[in-house]
């Protein structure tokens, strides 16, 4: 039972959820991604920043497809949503390949392997604003 002329505080502790909420939005959208590949022998590179991430892997909507060997490095500009799709796989038997992986100036991935025929290293990333 409530006395009369007594309100229960519950203002006060919305209005700090809304105040501790509003810190959270003030985390930037990175707006690129650079990848830096070297291989001894060549490897197919796959990127996208349109894609579709399911369980049973990635559907791409729209990516490129490039071939190198020794270092290449390559940045992809990231409009809204903020996504990045990277597969990197080796062409040949026991190639040695390294992937660097940097959003914004952060860097999320970095993998040395020696990859089997049509092995591959892969990175997805995907900005929630959280």
């Amino acid at each position: 039972m409530r006395k009369a002329g007594v309100r229960p505080r519950v203002l006060p502790v919305a209005l700090l959820t809304l105040a501790a909420s509003g810190c959270l939005t003030e985390i930037e959208r990175p707006d690129s991604a650079t990848f830096r590949i070297q291989s001894v022998d060549e490897v197919r590179v796959i990127t996208s920043t349109r894609f579709v991430s399911a369980s049973g892997g990635v559907e791409l909507v729209e990516a490129d497809t490039i071939f190198v060997s020794g270092a290449y490095q390559g940045t992809v500009e990231l409009d809204p949503p903020t996504r990045f799709y990277i597969n990197t796989s080796s062409l040949s038997e026991g190639n040695v390949v390294s992937m660097d992986v940097f959003i914004g100036d952060k860097q999320w991935y970095e993998s040395t392997k020696t990859l089997a025929l049509e092995e591959f290293l892969q990175f997805i990333y995907g900005f929630s604003g959280l």
